[in-house]
């Protein structure tokens, strides 16, 4: 089993799907690699998945007015995070960086949305 695969299935979310979601999210999540220091996304991106953390380790950060950056909090392995601009729909608000080398999971916006309106468990995680 892959260690998207693991992270998927022990989800909390995870048992309250229907086998035809379970199928859906394990098929059309997939997950990437990144370097220590990379950013996974940057402030003003566009919304196109939900992300976890398969493994490794980061921080969400904004730039204030007077150039500074301010870490608002750490994510790390089997955590999911965005949801927010994932709902809303608009750009990131933040800046998300490696403090290690990372797997990270991504969900499609479209699989996300559609979990959220068909299913309550999901919906009451979120």
């Amino acid at each position: 089993m892959s260690k998207l695969a693991e992270m998927l299935a022990a989800a909390r979310w995870m048992p309250h799907l229907a086998p035809e979601e379970r199928q859906r999210v394990e098929r059309e999540t997939f997950s990437r690699t990144f370097a220590r220091g990379s950013f996974v996304f940057r402030v003003g991106e566009v919304v196109d998945y939900w992300m976890g953390f398969v493994d490794g380790l980061a921080k969400m950060t904004i730039a204030l007015s007077d150039g500074a950056t301010t870490s608002f909090v750490a994510v790390g392995s089997g955590s999911w995070f965005g949801e927010g601009s994932v709902i809303k729909g608009g750009p990131r608000q933040y800046d998300v960086v490696l403090l290690r080398e990372s797997e990270v999971a991504f969900m499609p916006r479209a699989t996300f949305m559609w979990l959220l309106e068909r299913n309550v468990a999901f919906n009451r995680f979120v």
